[in-house]
């Protein structure tokens, strides 16, 4: 959310040049491979050679590096109106955490470049090894801040990441982007969670 103009079908268009890494008939063992990856339990090229080990795959993959550079050229700079908000949020006092699922080439480079900047905490999946599908890892943002669930409000844009958070009594709002198309609209929806 953060990238706030991001657009998923680039993503899903890499994925199904991946040889529809999620819909084919090994899709179940292809999508734990990805959860692995993105837990920081596996490499790149682990990755891509446990892929093309699965059922079904008999597509050229892409080496590690045409791969990484692939990924990465549809990752958008932080937005700025989004920047602002955060600023906002912060100064009047408010902690604020972003929380992803990434893997570690990319947490690494994003590190780099500064996209981080600006949150009291960053929660990286290939750093906790846990996803945003998993209760614990909202269990954990919850205790490293001390905060209470229905004090904290989570922001996403994927369903099972919000059904994640409100197992464990956090308020969310799922960001669905045909809804909330500018940030302003997405600081708008937050406003009116925060203040009912």
């Amino acid at each position: 959310m953060y990238s706030f103009e991001y657009n998923p079908e680039p993503h899903a268009q890499l994925l199904r040049d991946l040889a529809t890494l999620y819909s084919n008939a090994a899709g179940a063992s292809q999508s734990q491979l990805a959860h692995r990856f993105a837990c920081g339990e596996i490499n790149t090229a682990q990755f891509l050679q446990g892929y093309a080990a699965t059922p079904n795959n008999d597509d050229q993959l892409p080496t590690i590096e045409e791969f990484e550079r692939a990924w990465l050229s549809l990752t958008l700079p932080p937005s700025s109106a989004m920047m602002e908000i955060v600023k906002v949020v912060r100064s009047a006092g408010v902690r604020a955490a972003l929380a992803s699922d990434v893997y570690p080439f990319e947490a690494r480079l994003a590190r780099l470049w500064g996209r981080y900047n600006g949150f009291d905490r960053v929660f990286l999946s290939c750093e906790l090894g846990m996803t945003k599908r998993q209760s614990q890892f909202f269990a954990l943002v919850l205790a490293s801040f001390s905060a209470a669930p229905a004090r904290t409000l989570f922001i996403d844009d994927k369903e099972n990441c919000i059904k994640s958070a409100a197992s464990v009594g956090i308020t969310t709002l799922l960001a669905e982007k045909g809804i909330f198309r500018h940030a302003a609209d997405l600081a708008a929806g937050a406003a009116q969670i925060v203040l009912s």
